[in-house]
């Protein structure tokens, strides 16, 4: 074994990332502050200290850290990743947003990310950079239904109608099982005005999941603007017994029967 004056601050900082892996934080924090002495260890130190006071909930402490392991580029990548949790943490949501970009341009940003990246955007009512991050996810991985009905559901918020419905159609054709594809792709064609199509829709999710109130109510709606005035009727009827709390199926019903 080496002589320890010779190793400088590594036998400190490997003590530190030892300590880290076994949870005793405050021991990896007095650890990696003596290797913060030397050149050679000082950002690896930041970075395991950045770590350490995450892991104890002192995430503007975790910030400082991390943000001088950042600049060095050995450290960087385990630093940003590090860094897209405090944010998300500290809910400073765009830097939570700004970080998982990164780490999707160096390759580095999987499902968990993704799902950070994400719901940052989504938080911050941004559904344009929202959009960007499902797209960058398509990118790098084959989506299942479930990623592409979330993609839909962005893409509808951003006003991108017709790439919803493309998401929406290839998630029921990946997992025809799944009634969720189905109400999604109702909903949007709902919004649409494409009452006959959404209502098929509806009809082929709810034989999945007949207990689905809130289907069986927008059908309904569907229905009335066709003029199929019996069949708007069951369905309202079906969402009342379901939730009888759903007041709009009641006034709709009352409607329907008034002008039938």
């Amino acid at each position: 074994v080496q002589d320890p004056s010779m190793i400088g601050g590594k036998l400190p900082l490997l003590r530190a990332q030892c300590l880290l892996r076994s949870k005793d934080f405050h021991g990896a924090l007095a650890e990696a502050e003596s290797a913060l002495d030397s050149r050679a260890t000082e950002s690896r130190a930041r970075l395991t200290m950045g770590m350490a006071y995450a892991s104890l909930g002192r995430y503007e402490h975790a910030v400082e850290r991390l943000a001088h392991a950042w600049d060095d580029p050995e450290d960087r990548l385990a630093a940003m990743k590090a860094l897209a949790h405090v944010h998300s943490a500290l809910e400073n949501h765009a830097d939570a947003a700004d970080a998982c970009r990164e780490l999707s341009a160096l390759g580095a940003c999987d499902d968990d990310f993704f799902a950070l990246w994400v719901r940052s955007c989504e938080v911050l009512g941004d559904s344009d950079r929202t959009v960007e991050a499902y797209r960058e996810y398509t990118i790098k991985s084959e989506p299942g239904a479930s990623m592409l009905i979330e993609w839909g559901r962005a893409l509808a918020q951003a006003g991108e109608l017709d790439r919803a419905e493309a998401c929406f159609v290839e998630a029921i054709r990946r997992a025809p099982e799944d009634p969720n594809a189905y109400f999604n792709c109702g909903d949007l064609l709902t919004r649409m005005g494409r009452f006959a199509d959404a209502a098929h829709l509806y009809e082929s999710g709810l034989r999945l999941k007949p207990g689905h109130a809130p289907a069986w109510f927008v059908m309904g709606n569907c229905l009335a603007h066709l003029g199929l005035t019996h069949a708007a009727v069951r369905s309202y009827e079906e969402a009342i017994s379901l939730d009888p709390a759903l007041d709009a199926a009641r006034h709709n019903l009352d409607v329907v029967r008034s002008e039938g």
